[in-house]
């Protein structure tokens, strides 16, 4: 017959971790709870393969208001020193390099480990390539 409870135990423990089990199969994690969805990347300027003026910034749209500190740590230009802020709503993080950009030079911009407020990380790294555009 398979195994019981213990005498004594509540019925419903069992039922509950027989639920928890059959909703996981292993490979994925379960739902978060309403209200704890990590932040996403809506939109980004330039997005992927666009142009960027030489002296111009990059704005990251994120779905949910996002930490300023994850930002600044989880934004970052390949091989380029940026800064980061965010607006009031937190929800849109502008880049500024710190040194000018090469005109026709091809950059990535990389986005990951970015959290909102109570701690639930972007689950996926979000890379847009970008070329500047060249000077007239």
């Amino acid at each position: 017959m398979g195994a019981s409870p213990a005498k004594g135990s509540p019925w419903w423990i069992w039922g509950l971790l027989f639920v928890l089990l059959a909703c996981s199969n292993g490979e994925e994690e379960l739902p978060l709870p309403d209200g704890t969805e990590p932040p996403e990347v809506v939109a980004t300027v330039p997005a992927e393969g666009g142009l960027l003026t030489p002296d111009g910034t990059i704005q990251v749209i994120f779905s949910k208001p996002v930490t300023l500190e994850s930002a600044q740590n989880g934004i970052t230009i390949i091989g380029v020193a940026v800064e980061v802020s965010l607006d009031a709503t937190r929800t849109t993080a502008t880049v500024r390099p710190l040194e000018p950009l090469e005109p026709g030079g091809a950059y990535t911009l990389v986005i990951k480990n970015i959290t909102d407020q109570e701690g639930a990380e972007m689950e996926t790294v979000v890379t847009v390539n970008f070329t500047v555009a060249a000077e007239e």
